[in-house]
């Protein structure tokens, strides 16, 4: 039995919590509003000698910060984790600084492709294939294995907030989504595919 326990900053929005891959079957609960508790009961993993790869567990969540959070906040997050009946082990502490300021993220060499850039109303998105930006050479869907493609699209507003999140059920290499609801501004593109590549683009809503 091993019992994961993780007390959340008061910087994140509790509201906002998505759970995502989880090793291994388990039951989970919340208390005191911001104490989230994973438990796996019978799990017996075996030991790292025996099996190296199986003896390992994960889990994946995602969270985001308060709207008043200010620029620069430092978001720091560690768990417990217990094994049977043995005190609990810490683990090491991970952090995230929130940064509002885009202009700093370099996409000069991304293979992520918006137009029309500034856009009003439809964006399309593709992925580049390679070679210069001029040869207008993209990617055909299901040319570079089944893991290629984009997966997710999430679009980020200027103080880092998921303003827009499209999950594909296949797999594309080009697709378009309205943008007329959002803000002028600027915003970044973010794609994800299955085989866990992140490309990034910048967007200007007029």
């Amino acid at each position: 039995r091993i019992v994961v326990v993780d007390t959340l900053p008061a910087s994140v929005d509790v509201k906002s919590l998505k759970m995502g891959a989880i090793s291994h079957d388990y039951e989970f609960k919340i208390s005191d509003q911001r104490i989230l508790t994973w438990t796996f009961n019978d799990i017996n993993l075996p030991d790292s000698t025996a099996n190296e790869e199986a003896s390992h567990g994960f889990i994946q969540f995602e969270i985001v910060p308060n709207a008043d959070v200010v620029d620069r906040t430092r978001i720091e997050n560690s768990a417990a984790i217990q094994f049977d009946f043995n005190l609990p082990v810490i683990t090491n502490t991970v952090f995230n600084t929130i940064n509002y300021d885009w202009s700093g993220v370099d996409v000069s060499n991304s293979e992520l492709f918006v137009a029309p850039n500034p856009v009003q109303d439809e964006l399309q998105i593709y992925l580049h294939e390679g070679g210069d930006w001029g040869d207008n050479v993209f990617m055909e869907a299901g040319t570079d294995g089944i893991q290629s493609g984009i997966a997710l699209i999430q679009i980020f507003d200027s103080k880092g907030r998921v303003v827009k999140s499209l999950e594909l059920n296949r797999l594309s290499h080009e697709l378009v989504i309205p943008v007329y609801e959002l803000k002028g501004g600027l915003y970044v593109v973010r794609s994800y595919s299955r085989n866990g590549e992140i490309l990034t683009a910048k967007m200007i809503k007029k």
